[in-house]
């Protein structure tokens, strides 16, 4: 049976304190990816490689007799001065120290991996915790190692951060992005960009669940990975409305078609229906429909998603009030405000936007003689202000005003806070029978 002792690399530990060694600078580039001496197996590594990081860090040289007067210090029993010349010679270059420290570190995170899943065994088996507790620490254990060589360190000098702004531009890269469904959106706003939380609010029944099926069709369809969390509808639903508007059956037909005793699809309709979905099925989307879903369970969908296609693309939440904290204090609204920290967390650790749905209050919204929702309507919506890079509100006048309306089958997309781009009102075409949202064609005629 494997044990602790079988995970590390004498060879890389020793490569690499030998290459700082020879090369006090490359101390410092071993120094982000190993952030602690305990990544080293061998008790005398540690004490080696605390002993220059003191020199280091106290602008001390870095050579076999600082380095042996440090160690003297610290651990004078361990030292052996016979050991430090060996490493003195263990590699001809330090060419490759950050290849050796991230061998060594590697070891290190599968070490604690498997001395954390033992402490996760003992949780599982103790009968007195919730066993939402116990998820939530199996959550904790895959994620408390993102920032530890697993996710990436984000730390970065300004020189080498404007060295690849500068090799970005000159060579036209793209940032990553998702783009909105419709030109005309991405044209006034800009797409949605990774590391970034928006939202998206309205009052019930104005079109926020149709807006996030165009957003997430419209994205897998051009490569990218989706997850959605739907705590409101069903995973069943959002397939329907995907296949609905990609088929152009109504779901008013549909939805007959599935009730005992109503009117059957024509054999047409039924043809491009089933077609739309076995389309659909190509398409890298992930859902999820738990009701009140936590921020460690939204993680734990993330995770499942980067093992099952190596990234994510985009994060959708319908809605943002449904989901709830995985440690209930004792005010709602630090509740929510921690709920959408977290998710303006998860947009930089996994490098993708993240796109929540948010229910505006009816009550508030119909007092008013103009309709259109304020950011005052969006319930704790103090935290989405403080968190979000954009948000965006829903309006359809055909919902007040049916039969004076003068924008019927219209939608107006609101912006009133962008920290990136542009703000002001766009107006969409608004089908909601067939689940679709498209730019408006206008069209001139001469009387």
């Amino acid at each position: 049976m494997k044990t602790l002792a079988d995970l590390h690399s004498v060879e890389a530990e020793e490569a690499t304190l030998g290459s700082c060694l020879i090369d006090p600078d490359a101390v410092m580039e071993v120094r982000t990816i190993i952030k602690d001496s305990t990544a080293f197996f061998s008790v005398f590594n540690r004490y080696l490689f605390e002993s220059m990081c003191h020199l280091q860090d106290n602008s001390q040289p870095i050579d076999f007799l600082t380095v042996t007067e440090r160690f003297k210090a610290v651990a004078p029993d361990s030292l052996d001065e016979g050991k430090i010349i060996m490493l003195l010679n263990a590699v001809p270059t330090s060419i490759h120290a950050k290849y050796y420290a991230q061998q060594v570190q590697d070891f290190y995170i599968r070490r604690e991996l498997l001395r954390k899943s033992g402490e996760l065994a003992e949780s599982v088996f103790d009968m007195s915790m919730d066993v939402r507790d116990v998820v939530t620490e199996a959550t904790a254990l895959t994620t408390s190692f993102q920032g530890e060589g697993v996710a990436g360190d984000r730390f970065v000098d300004n020189e080498t951060l404007m060295s690849k702004m500068v090799d970005d531009f000159l060579n036209d890269k793209p940032v990553k992005s998702v783009p909105w469904f419709s030109r005309d959106l991405n044209r006034m706003f800009g797409s949605m960009k990774a590391g970034r939380l928006y939202s998206v609010g309205a009052c019930p029944k104005q079109g926020k669940t149709t807006l996030m099926s165009n957003v997430v069709s419209f994205a897998a369809k051009r490569g990218k990975v989706v997850c959605q969390i739907s705590a409101e509808m069903l995973s069943e639903e959002l397939g329907i409305l995907s296949a609905s508007r990609e088929s152009g059956v109504s779901m008013t037909a549909i939805e007959s078609h599935r009730e005992e005793g109503g009117d059957r699809l024509h054999p047409d309709e039924l043809t491009r229906f089933i077609g739309a979905m076995g389309k659909m099925a190509e398409l890298k989307i992930v859902t999820d429909d738990t009701p009140a879903p936590t921020p460690s369970y939204i993680r734990r969908v993330l995770n499942r998603t980067l093992m099952r296609y190596g990234r994510v693309d985009l994060l959708v939440v319908d809605y943002f009030q449904r989901c709830r904290p995985d440690k209930q204090t004792k005010s709602d609204v630090l509740d929510r405000e921690l709920i959408s920290q977290e998710f303006a967390n998860m947009a930089k650790e996994y490098d993708c936007p993240v796109l929540l749905l948010a229910q505006a209050n009816p009550a508030k919204v119909e007092q008013r003689a103009d309709k259109r929702p304020l950011a005052s309507d969006i319930m704790y919506s103090s935290a989405l202000m403080r968190d979000c890079n954009a948000m965006f509100y829903l309006y359809r006048d055909e919902m007040y005003n049916p039969d004076t309306t003068e924008w019927p089958n219209q939608i107006e997309v609101i912006c009133r806070l962008n920290r990136n781009g542009g703000i002001g009102t766009v107006n969409q075409f608004f089908d909601g029978d067939h689940s679709r949202i498209t730019d408006l064609h206008r069209q001139s005629i001469n009387l």
